[in-house]
């Protein structure tokens, strides 16, 4: 993937709401050709409405869902696999591959 459609992706995504507008999320880059990336959020600050870090939670799935969005309209096809593992920072790895179509 092109570093410079790789930028946008993050871009969009990272227009997902957020309590407080926090953006709790991080990326990692785990591939040179930016098609593989793991997602993790912030540790959980002490307040009351992230009760069990929530929140950050619900505002990384939107952050997964714009990016989702972004990359159908550049053209690549997603890959999510959510970390089970609650007592992990760790939220998502994601994988993108090319598809034939872009969209108008």
């Amino acid at each position: 993937m092109d570093k410079k459609i790789f930028e946008k992706l993050i871009f969009f995504a990272s227009k997902a709401p957020s309590g407080d507008n926090q953006q709790p999320w991080r990326v990692q880059v785990k591939s040179p050709d930016f098609e593989r990336i793991e997602l993790f959020t912030k540790k959980p600050i002490d307040n009351f409405l992230y009760f069990g870090n929530r929140a950050n939670f619900i505002a990384c799935g939107c952050f997964l869902k714009n990016l989702e969005i972004a990359a159908q309209h550049f053209g690549y096809k997603t890959t999510i696999i959510l970390d089970t593992e609650i007592t992990s920072l760790k939220i998502a790895s994601i994988t993108f591959k090319k598809t034939t179509t872009t969209s108008s």
